[in-house]
């Protein structure tokens, strides 16, 4: 970025007077409020030297970063690979990765779920834990292999567009030249071969099937999608029967309300030298 984004503005802005604070950039507003409300639960005072900022977004984090290297990143670990998070983290000292797959994943596994539900409907709900429990895992095979196939297919946007999809092949000068044309669209069709694509997805559900059922969901399992289409389904259905059902949202904000501090976020805490 050569000026100021809005985001990055926007979070200036939030220091005042200028240089008084740091600021902890963060992906989206679920993002702040989520953080916010680990901060307030580990440390109450953290008002007092940090902001929580929203970027919009995993490369907004790190185009920030790079202008701000006293304020420090937090983005989703979610599909990204051992290599790409390794080089992010050589080129942003300042960045760190959510510990499970995003911020939806703390919560997806069902005894931290249940811990955050109201003692007088935890009291109240036949067959408690194991019954809630149940509910919630009855689809974690199917959200497994979407999990593991989503970790084959989404980088290769990104991987095809490196081998210069589509802009090499709409260029001038490339289209005089036949052998360049040939070339192009083999370095194409060899990255995108379905056998070894498929034998990846396989290798991934291998090794996924391979975890704890507890890890599977914090760190392959899509948390965002599987809060949405799922999680929140099974709680309006146990949880809100005869009431209007509530949305992504709601739940999120409801169930922040009594989560703990938790001690994944010990090292990030560390970094912004909170007391």
């Amino acid at each position: 970025m050569n000026q100021l984004s809005d985001p990055h503005q926007k979070i200036r802005n939030l220091i005042n007077p200028a240089g008084s604070r740091r600021a902890l950039v963060v992906e989206g507003p679920d993002d702040k409020l989520f953080y916010e409300r680990q901060l307030d639960a580990a440390h109450p005072t953290w008002r007092s030297t940090w902001v929580v900022g929203v970027a919009t977004g995993k490369q907004r984090v790190l185009d920030i970063l790079k202008l701000e290297p006293t304020w420090i990143g937090v983005v989703d670990t979610d599909e990204s690979d051992a290599t790409a998070t390794d080089t992010h983290r050589a080129q942003h000292p300042n960045l760190h990765f959510t510990p499970r797959y995003c911020m939806e994943s703390y919560y997806v596994l069902a005894a931290e779920l249940w811990a955050l539900l109201p003692t007088a409907i935890r009291a109240s709900f036949p067959g408690g834990l194991p019954v809630f429990t149940a509910a919630l895992n009855a689809p974690l095979d199917q959200w497994v292999r979407h999990g593991a196939l989503w970790r084959v297919i989404n980088p290769l946007w990104k991987g095809i567009r490196t081998r210069g999809f589509v802009d090499s092949l709409l260029d001038f000068s490339a289209a005089q030249n036949d052998g360049q044309i040939k070339a192009t669209l083999a370095a194409w069709d060899a990255y995108l071969d379905p056998a070894r694509l498929f034998a990846d997805f396989q290798n991934e559900l291998v090794a996924a099937n391979g975890l704890p059922v507890d890890e599977r969901l914090k760190t392959i399992v899509h948390g965002k999608h599987f809060f949405e289409d799922h999680v929140r389904v099974v709680l309006n259905n146990l949880f809100r029967r005869g009431q209007p059902a509530w949305g992504h949202a709601d739940w999120l904000n409801d169930l922040r309300k009594s989560q703990p501090a938790h001690p994944d976020f010990a090292p990030l805490w560390a970094a912004m030298q909170l007391p």
